[in-house]
C-alpha cells in the first residue's frame, strides 16, 4: 500500500511538470512565454520539494515497522508492563527512590472497537496485566471471531497474525497477535489477543474508523475470548519499552 503511494505521488509529479511545461508557443507572445516559464520553474520546485517530503514521511513509517518486525522475529522480550508499540499520555514525575504518573486523556475522539451489539461488556478494572504502563487498557469481552474494528482513521504500523497460542498464564504474554494504528496527535490505537490468521490489512495501510482489521481471539495471555485495546503515545526512542497509556473516557457509538 504504501509502495504504490509512493508510485502515485510520483506519477502525480510526472502529470504535475508535463502541465506546467505546456506553454504558448506563439511567437507574436514571446513575453507571455517568458512569464510562463518562469511560473513553470517555480511551479516545478514546489513540486519536488512536496514529492521527496511525503515520500521520506512514507518510508520513515514503512523502516520503522519493518524494525519492529526483525526485533519481534528475532524474540525481543517484554514482560507484563512492556508490551511493543503500547504507550501512555501521562506526565511523569520521577524521584529518587519511586515514579509517580500522573494519567492524561486521549486527545482523539475513538469509536467502540467491537461493534455494540455484539460486545458482552466493557472491562476496565479485572485483568492483572493492567497495571503500570499498562493501567488505561481496556477489555472488550466478545466471543471468538468477533470482527474487531478500527476505533479511528490511521495508517497500519504493525501487524503480527502468525500465533495460534495462549492461556491464563504470563509465559504466554509474548504469543498475543495485534494490530497497531497510527493516528493524529501523535497517537496510536493497539488491538490484541487477535485470532490466529485474521488480519485483513497491512503494515503501511490507510484504515477508516469502524473498518474491521481482524477477529477476535484468545492468543497470548489471556484468560477468555476478548480484544486488548489501548490508546498510547511514545515517550522516548525505544519502541518497546517508552511508551504510556492515554485513558479513554468515552467511546464514539454510530
Amino acid at each position: 500500500m504504501a509502495i504504490n503511494t509512493i508510485k502515485c505521488l510520483y506519477l502525480y509529479r510526472v502529470y504535475a511538470y508535463s502541465k506546467t511545461r505546456m506553454v504558448d508557443n506563439n511567437p507574436k507572445d514571446n513575453n507571455n512565454a517568458a512569464s510562463t516559464n518562469a511560473s513553470s520553474n517555480v511551479y516545478d520546485s514546489i513540486q519536488e520539494n512536496l514529492f521527496q517530503t511525503i515520500s521520506s514521511m512514507v518510508l520513515n513509517i514503512i523502516q520503522t515497522s519493518m524494525t519492529a518486525q526483525k526485533q519481534l522475529a528475532r524474540g525481543s522480550n517484554w514482560n507484563n508492563n512492556i508490551s511493543p508499540f503500547s504507550n501512555f499520555s501521562s506526565e511523569q514525575i520521577t524521584t529518587k527512590h519511586k515514579e509517580v504518573m500522573v494519567s492524561k486523556s486521549a486527545i482523539n475522539k475513538y469509536k467502540l472497537p467491537v461493534l455494540k451489539h455484539l460486545l458482552q461488556r466493557i472491562d476496565r478494572t479485572s485483568s492483572p496485566a493492567h497495571v503500570g504502563k499498562l493501567r488505561n487498557a481496556i477489555d472488550f469481552i466478545a466471543d471468538k471471531e468477533t470482527p474487531v474494528l478500527a476505533a479511528q482513521d490511521g495508517i497500519v504500523t504493525f501487524v503480527k497474525d502468525t500465533s495460534n497460542t495462549g492461556g491464563p498464564n504470563p509465559s504466554y504474554w509474548r504469543h498475543t497477535n495485534f494490530i497497531v494504528i497510527m493516528h493524529s496527535n501523535g497517537e496510536y490505537s493497539r488491538y490484541d489477543h487477535l485470532s490466529y490468521n485474521s488480519s485483513k490489512v497491512k503494515v503501511g495501510q490507510y484504515v477508516r474508523g469502524g473498518e474491521e482489521i481482524a477477529k477476535v481471539g484468545m492468543t497470548g495471555y489471556t484468560y477468555l475470548p476478548h480484544l486488548h485495546f489501548q490508546v498510547f503515545v511514545f515517550t522516548g526512542s525505544n519502541m518497546w519499552k517508552d511508551f504510556d497509556t492515554l485513558e479513554v473516557k468515552d467511546f464514539v457509538i454510530s
